[in-house]
């Protein structure tokens, strides 16, 4: 059903478990659609990877368990602790759409999930591909 008649303590509860709990925390990349980008383009393709950078808990940084994340790879960062903040590097480049007469302007959405299935925030990049003759 809808959860209209759900107890708000039982939500709180379930909020409270979700927020205090280490998760795993990835991306995903998102095609914008409306409005939509020139010739309805995807501007994902120019999105070449997002690979985790740093996690920080107050003036600690770094990998350290039960701080602030347990481990990273090039796509994850694992066990990060509720408070953590952690930073991703974007690499975007375009091999992928030529120029037009005039400049482009393509839209993608970057979002931070945990567990693979809560949006935790996420982020809208704008990439500019510059006009034909221009550096």
């Amino acid at each position: 059903g809808s959860g209209s008649g759900l107890d708000s303590t039982v939500v709180d509860a379930v909020r409270d478990l979700v927020g205090g709990t280490p998760q795993d925390v990835s991306t995903v990349r998102e095609n914008v659609v409306a409005p939509p980008n020139p010739d309805n383009f995807d501007a994902t393709l120019f999105i070449k990877s997002i690979v985790p950078f740093e996690g920080y808990n107050g003036a600690i940084s770094g990998e350290m368990p039960g701080v602030t994340y347990a481990s990273k790879d090039t796509t994850t960062f694992y066990q990060v602790i509720p408070g953590t903040q952690v930073e991703f590097t974007v690499d975007f480049w375009n091999d992928v759409r030529p120029p037009a007469e005039t400049a482009q302007v393509f839209r993608a959405r970057i979002i931070v999930m945990g567990n693979g299935v809560a949006r935790l925030d996420e982020r809208m990049v704008y990439i500019v591909v510059p006009p034909e003759g221009d550096v």
